[in-house]
């Protein structure tokens, strides 16, 4: 069976007009959309929606257009980020803890925070593997903004398996959930992070309190004044507006507190 063929059973479409010659492959990611694939007026190109694909799919696609590579029947892929994707589909594919922070997070955040938490969470792969990964985090800046850099570091540290996905579960058995409340929190987590402590259950009030005390005198120097502190549970909260409540008597702030149930989220500002 030829590569063309393959595809042809993979994504349901009528390729026979496109048989007479090498046809150009354009993979594209859109898992708002259902359709597999779609053909050019021209009947030149094959644009196969990656996401639209079973799993099965898309190892069955990887390997009809390696086939058809191999054969110099494919003309080439198109988008500058095809070729790279279709060689590390089976890496991604492959990888149960990406799947499952994707299919956690799929239509809980924005459909661009999802897009930038997923290329994040390929670049943290590339890293796990010890290759360079500094045009990806530059891509990834680029095409997201700041957003997408904070979502980056954000993965890089794990909040999205910790932090983040403990913020929705205490607030999806909170009176009134909706997801579109957790979108707006999340909202919060992303744009705060770059000046954000996240506090666990393991942090002391000691060490909690140095470490605020010590990104507030750094800050200040550099002349940065917000700081956001990060909570879940009733003791963290506790502990938190405790350590607000001793900041607040000793050096000139203005506090701005979001509380959730058991979910809290401090912003301090620093005044002049």
């Amino acid at each position: 069976m030829s590569w063309l063929d393959k595809l042809e059973h993979i994504i349901k479409v009528d390729l026979r007009g496109l048989k007479i010659f090498s046809p150009n492959i354009n993979i594209i990611r859109n898992p708002e959309k259902k359709e597999k694939a779609t053909i050019s007026e021209d009947k030149k190109i094959i644009n196969i929606n990656f996401d639209s694909l079973e799993d099965s799919e898309k190892k069955e696609l990887l390997n009809s257009i390696k086939q058809g590579f191999d054969d110099n029947e494919i003309k080439n892929l198109l988008e500058d980020n095809s070729e790279k994707l279709v060689k590390d589909i089976k890496l991604e594919s492959g990888s149960q803890i990406t799947k499952k922070v994707l299919d956690f997070y799929k239509d809980k955040i924005s459909y661009k925070h999802y897009q930038a938490l997923e290329a994040s969470l390929y670049l943290r792969r590339v890293f796990e593997r010890g290759e360079p990964i500094n045009n990806l985090k530059r891509d990834i800046v680029q095409k997201f903004g700041e957003d997408g850099r904070n979502i980056c570091n954000l993965c890089s540290a794990g909040y999205f398996e910790g932090h983040i996905k403990q913020v929705y579960s205490e607030m999806s058995f909170s009176k009134g959930f909706s997801i579109v409340k957790f979108k707006d929190h999340f909202e919060d987590i992303v744009k705060t992070s770059p000046f954000a402590i996240f506090v666990s259950k393991e942090t002391n009030g000691d060490e909690l309190s140095g470490e605020i005390y010590h990104k507030l005198q750094t800050y200040k120097k550099y002349g940065v004044s917000f700081l956001a502190i990060h909570g879940i549970g009733k003791n963290n909260i506790k502990k938190i507006n405790k350590i607000i409540q001793e900041l607040e008597e000793e050096i000139e702030i203005d506090t701005k507190i979001k509380q959730d149930g058991n979910i809290i989220i401090v912003k301090i500002f620093l005044v002049n």
